[in-house]
């Protein structure tokens, strides 16, 4: 918006009565952005923003705040939308347990996860997004599930349950040890789905010149562990996963698979850590 129109809005808007709120509470660090106009600066004037920035959805107001008090520091992020949650942050669940924690250890050096409503309609959204800025969607759509050999909605969204975490839990050198947690509701089909991905990946690298996938299973305490290798990027191109629990567990390598599993029958995991 124009400096001046800015100048002359700003005290009387709700981003301007946030801040004014943090101030009073006392905060040591603050950043904040109004992302709503920021993203209504960056679309082509005449189009609706939603149709160029659809992931963006309806957001607003992004706050981060930090405090500390009697020795402790409390860091908060906010995020405010204009209505119910569009894009990518509508599709996120209500606020409720994730027993894919259950799995990390309480020395994990970083942790995200959330849960999603439907993964079907995060897929859907997706094709939705590409299926607007596509205009030859179809076509391309239909040449992607082609060379897979499945369809995304169906072979792939079906599988997925609604848990997803992420975290960096153990050394991180030599290799940092990565971990990831998803929530499966068919393990043979993701597994199928899988194979499909990897044998259609590996195609592609042997078209271009370049080392085919070398992928691998082998059976041990009732599960099967499944390895994936990329050769040209090693020391850091080795996948292995494992599905246990109704999760699937994917790390750099087998030892931190074991150590994830061990955390969740155990009891040694974030969620119940006392500190």
């Amino acid at each position: 918006a124009p400096a001046g129109s800015f100048q002359a809005s700003f005290p009387s808007s709700p981003f301007h009565t946030r801040l004014a709120e943090a101030y009073r509470e006392g905060v040591g660090v603050l950043f904040a952005a109004d992302l709503q106009m920021i993203s209504a600066s960056m679309v082509r004037p005449g189009v609706n923003p939603q149709k160029q920035m659809p992931a963006l959805g309806n957001i607003k107001l992004l706050i981060v705040e930090l405090r500390e008090a009697a020795g402790n520091t409390d860091t908060r992020a906010l995020l405010t939308f204009e209505g119910a949650r569009r894009g990518v942050f509508g599709w996120l669940a209500r606020p409720s347990p994730i027993a894919a924690l259950d799995f990390v250890s309480p020395q994990a050096a970083v942790v995200s996860a959330f849960a999603v409503d439907n993964p079907v309609k995060v897929i859907n959204d997706i094709l939705s997004w590409w299926a607007g800025n596509d205009p030859n969607y179809a076509q391309d759509l239909a040449k992607v599930e082609a060379e897979l050999g499945f369809s995304i909605q169906n072979g792939l969204a079906a599988s997925l349950g609604s848990e997803f975490a992420f975290a960096l839990d153990g050394p991180a050198l030599p290799i940092p040890s990565w971990k990831i947690v998803v929530e499966v509701y068919d393990p043979q089909r993701l597994q199928w789905v899988f194979t499909r991905m990897e044998e259609t990946l590996s195609r592609k690298l042997a078209g271009q010149g370049k080392s085919p996938l070398q992928m691998s299973q082998e059976t041990a305490n009732g599960r099967i562990y499944y390895t994936v290798v990329f050769p040209d990027a090693q020391p850091v191109g080795e996948i292995h996963y494992v599905f246990t629990g109704g999760y699937l567990i994917a790390a750099p390598s087998r030892t931190l698979l074991d150590s994830a599993i061990q955390n969740q029958a155990t009891g040694n995991s974030l969620p119940r850590s006392q500190a």
